[in-house]
């Protein structure tokens, strides 16, 4: 409300503009009114052309709630949305799902745009030769549907190392967890820690055999991040170690393992016992996975390819609104 009576449309807006002078204007787009007005201004204003960048699904209908009230922002700031994503010259998107679906609603071509990372031959670390016990590692939020990955996930650990210990669990989280939640992520072989630092978490998964990504299975989970790409995927694909993926094949990310073969995945809470016992068996596996990780990181993911890609695309861009 503040934004929508506020006086944000000020000369000093138009002074700072008028100043700055820019040629382009790269706009994420985000399910927010303020943002989507400030940027319909701006546009207005300058008339440079405009590139957007979408991370998040903020426009299909393909999500789940009981509320009207959740549905009736949706309908709102959707009509934003479009609006925004109608004047842009390109639409950056976060995965190919999400490139196939908006391609059909909206105008701009989209190109995928992800988070890059420097694939180069000279910085892949060393690959790991695993232990007598697999180290697992998990790192991030985790949400209801989350957590009850993790649960099954500890559960299969926990049978699979009956006979012996096999492999081993270590989940580091800031989500608040319940007291029984904690429970069931402590065992003999799971682990749970308090978050530490990026770079700290990079020496962690560096330092492990397997690194877990998962999401949640229900039908509301499923749907928010449909067209989702985790940033912590490049993370795994950088650190040149074999991954496990759990969650349904709904999901872009684990559309993603499944098409480029770098990691193990498990589309169903009864497959996970079934993964861990292939990858402790025939361990060749773990390297077979983090080789393809690791090419897959450079195929999609590289550093120079990416920012040469959006350099190229901007300074087109520009030449073609100034007819040169």
């Amino acid at each position: 409300m503040i934004w929508k009576i506020g006086r944000w449309k000020s000369q000093e807006l138009k002074d700072f503009i008028d100043d700055f002078k820019p040629d382009i204007m790269f706009q994420p787009v985000y399910f927010s009114s303020y943002l989507n007005d400030m940027s319909a201004f701006i546009k207005k204003y300058t008339n440079v052309p405009m590139l957007g960048y979408i991370s998040d699904d903020c426009y299909t209908l393909k999500q789940f709630s009981l509320s009207p009230l959740y549905w009736i922002d949706r309908l709102y700031k959707r009509r934003k949305v479009k609006k925004t994503i109608e004047q842009c010259e390109i639409l950056y998107v976060i995965s190919d799902v999400q490139k196939a679906e908006y391609e059909k609603v909206f105008t701009p071509p989209c190109k995928v745009l992800t988070k890059c990372a420097d694939f180069s031959d000279d910085k892949r670390p060393e690959y790991k030769e695993p232990g007598e016990v697999l180290k697992m590692t998990y790192a991030g939020n985790v949400s209801k549907g989350r957590y009850e990955i993790l649960a099954e996930l500890a559960k299969a650990v926990e049978e699979a190392n009956k006979d012996s210990k096999k492999f081993e669990l270590d989940v580091y989280t800031l989500s608040p967890l319940t007291n029984e939640q904690k429970a069931s992520l402590s065992t003999e072989a799971v682990h749970l820690y308090p978050p530490v630092s990026y770079d700290e978490i990079r020496e962690i998964q560096k330092n492990s055999d397997i690194l877990v990504h998962v999401e949640g299975f229900t039908l509301r989970e499923k749907l928010a991040v449909h067209q989702s790409f985790s940033t912590k995927i490049v993370d795994y694909l950088e650190t040149n170690r074999c991954i496990l993926a759990i969650g349904d094949d709904y999901c872009s990310s684990i559309q993603y393992f499944i098409k480029n073969k770098c990691g193990a995945v498990a589309t169903s809470k009864s497959q996970i016992k079934d993964e861990l016992v292939k990858l402790d068996k025939n361990r060749n596996l773990l390297k077979e996975y983090a080789d393809n990780a690791w090419l897959s990181g450079k195929s999609h993911h590289n550093k120079d390819d990416i920012q040469n890609m959006v350099c190229e695309d901007m300074k087109k861009t520009v030449m073609k609104k100034k007819g040169m």
